[in-house]
């Protein structure tokens, strides 16, 4: 019987996240849901009431439904911490590297995240919805991001990862919205920088980080040759 069952798509980047961790721990026990966004089957009744965003991923295990991806794959890599590599660095034996670990995941969530999400949304989601990009909001972001980014290439000037000398669930958590911005045009936000694109270049040759992303990367070629075969939108 599987542990737990995880509702999914290849359309959900987000989704990257727990999935990785899963791959990370070599995880297989558990029931994969798959989620047709482009039906709605995730804005039903039902899969509301246990995701109330109306959105994948989702996680369910004794009697409880996790939505958000973060919360989903810090769940997983805490239920998991036995199992190498354990993501989690552990407070009492490493305080600085739990310090570090903290600051990075705030952040992606804060520094990162808020810029990144309405470029690929404005760049890639919306007008493959036949929306039309507010170049405001593009500009605007961009600005933001990049300064970021150069701060966060001085971070990794001193150590090898987000967190440290070690790969955790923050290197984890950036990966899937740096892998998108390469779909987006921005790519070289992370390959300009020196230091970001040798630690880019690290994690995203991770055999466990190319078997996750393989099934989105295979569904987003698929809408990009249809957007090119219908003046730049979905069906």
């Amino acid at each position: 019987m599987a542990s737990f069952k995880f509702h999914t798509t290849p359309l959900s980047f987000n989704s990257l996240r727990p999935e990785l961790v899963l791959a990370e721990k070599g995880i297989t026990d558990f029931e994969v849901v798959p989620t047709d966004l482009p039906t709605g089957s995730h804005k039903t009744p039902e899969f509301m009431e246990k995701s109330p965003f109306g959105q994948v991923p989702l996680l369910e295990q004794d009697d409880i439904a996790i939505f958000e991806s973060r919360a989903i794959a810090r769940v997983l890599a805490t239920k998991y911490s036995n199992i190498q590599p354990s993501l989690i660095p552990d407070y009492v034996s490493d305080p600085k590297g739990f310090a570090l670990f903290e600051q990075a995941l705030s952040i992606e969530t804060m520094k990162v995240d808020p810029y990144a999400g309405p470029l690929i949304y404005h760049k890639l989601i919306g007008p493959a919805m036949g929306n039309t990009p507010d170049e405001v909001v593009i500009a605007r972001c961009s600005a933001k991001l990049n300064a970021h980014l150069n701060v966060i290439d001085g971070i990794l000037a001193k150590h090898k990862y987000m967190a440290g000398g070690a790969y955790t669930l923050a290197d984890i958590n950036f990966m899937p919205t740096f892998h998108v911005l390469f779909s987006t045009g921005d790519g070289d936000m992370i390959t300009s920088r020196p230091n970001l694109a040798r630690w880019w270049a690290d994690v995203s040759g991770r055999e466990t980080w190319k078997k996750t992303v393989a099934p989105m990367d295979r569904m987003y070629a698929q809408i990009q040759a249809q957007m090119s075969e219908n003046g730049g939108k979905m069906q």
